[in-house]
């Protein structure tokens, strides 16, 4: 994971830094609103080169899409976290990363 983290170009490590230091999901407008990016597809992107580094790393991505509905069936709403097996691994590359 270190070796993913490294790679990292600087948006998409400030997008897995904020979701690595929340507690429990970030729901997908809130998370856009913190990294600064407004457009969707912007946001997409950068959720999929993730995504793509990972793989490039020979590691499984470390972000998880939940997807919540308000009382099981209204609108759904996307929310982000890392998943529960390399959170600790993710958290301790991050450490070692300057912001």
């Amino acid at each position: 994971m270190a070796e993913l983290v490294a790679k990292l170009p600087k948006e998409q490590l400030n997008l897995l830094r904020t979701v690595a230091t929340s507690h429990g999901t970030v729901p997908r407008d809130r998370l856009r609103e913190l990294v600064g990016v407004s457009d969707t597809h912007q946001f997409a992107g950068l959720l999929i080169s993730i995504n793509k580094f990972a793989k490039n790393s020979g590691v499984e991505p470390p972000l998880e899409r939940v997807i919540l509905r308000q009382n099981g069936r209204g609108p759904r709403g996307y929310h982000y976290k890392i998943k529960d097996e390399v959170q600790t691994e993710v958290r301790e590359a991050l450490a070692t990363i300057a912001k």
